[in-house]
């Protein structure tokens, strides 16, 4: 039998791993970036780049895709496509971090790194003020966002998956210490035409007409237990969304009301695509608390609550006020 010779360096390329992988870690963050925000403007400020570049390379993701991501509108809006990989985004990128922060406890002078998470998806518009201000901190500070713990980062704090906890309700837990660190006013959303747009406040008796949206199901929500079943008050219909973009949408549209942040709704109602009123004659002030477990000694976690404390208010509301 002839003995079958390979040519001269086909051993070599057979060996060499070839890689077709178009996605990298960046490509995941400026997706994750884009689609939270919903503004290449915002992401970029997010990831510390300019409008420009985040532009440019979205574009050339897509290229290299062969896929649009996002539809560009006033809103960046994700395709199917785009919320595909976002979801992936998110598990990926929770992975990496994990990753990154076992590695660096190996490394000498490593950065300090606190991972942190909200009771709200989208409460973080004091993330880049507060990851700034750490960065250039002695020693730095890394900031991990653990968004995936979000519907429990109470339980997810007590476990040690992360060490502080941004939230607005203090529930009694024997591992749980709470500093308060600011408030922010809950109001109604309406659109501009609704029939209470014109009142200063609004009561609960005016919520009995009206078909209440909500980020969960409304009966569970602070508003409904402090105002509304106190008064002895159901609205005619109630539904959660869970987003806040499908809550702003659908008061857009006329199909509800909403009773939320002013920050969360505030570009809304500076463009004037939604109205905001007071609830009740002094307003509906909501507490935040920064939870760490107790007898945190932690010096990169207490150096997060401290620039929390110290976070400026400004004029449109999207800071939650010091108090």
């Amino acid at each position: 039998m002839n003995a079958v010779h390979a040519p001269p360096g086909a051993a070599s390329r057979t060996m060499k791993p070839m890689s077709t992988s178009t996605l990298e870690v960046r490509h995941l963050e400026l997706v994750a970036a884009i689609a939270e925000h919903r503004s290449v403007a915002r992401a970029a400020e997010t990831l510390n780049l300019s409008q420009p570049a985040l532009s440019h390379a979205l574009r050339a993701l897509e290229h290299r895709l062969g896929v649009r991501l996002f539809e560009r509108a006033r809103r960046m809006t994700p395709t199917p496509a785009g919320a595909e990989l976002q979801q992936a985004s998110r598990d990926i990128l929770t992975l990496v971090h994990q990753a990154e922060e076992r590695v660096r406890r190996y490394r000498p002078g490593a950065v300090g790194v606190v991972r942190v998470a909200t009771c709200c998806y989208t409460c973080y518009h004091w993330l880049p003020t507060v990851a700034r201000s750490l960065r250039h901190a002695s020693p730095p500070i890394a900031l991990r966002v653990a968004p995936d713990v979000t519907a429990d980062a109470l339980h997810a704090l007590a476990n040690g998956e992360i060490d502080l906890a941004l939230v607005h309700a203090k529930a009694p837990h024997r591992r749980i210490a709470y500093e308060k660190l600011f408030t922010d006013e809950q109001v109604l959303i309406v659109h501009p035409e609704h029939r209470l747009v014109r009142r200063r406040y609004v009561l609960a008796e005016d919520f009995r007409d009206e078909r209440l949206l909500a980020h969960h199901p409304p009966e569970t929500t602070a508003f409904w237990k402090q105002v509304l079943a106190p008064a002895g008050v159901r609205p005619i219909d109630a539904m959660a969304l869970h987003s806040t973009e499908a809550l702003l949408e659908s008061v857009k549209a006329g199909l509800g009301v909403c009773v939320m942040a002013r920050w969360a709704a505030a570009r809304a109602i500076k463009d004037e695509e939604i109205a905001a009123i007071r609830v009740g004659r002094r307003g509906l002030q909501r507490s935040w608390y920064g939870a760490v477990r107790k007898g945190c000694q932690d010096a990169s976690t207490l150096a997060v609550l401290a620039a929390l404390r110290k976070m400026p208010r400004t004029d449109d509301g999207r800071t939650p006020r010091r108090r």
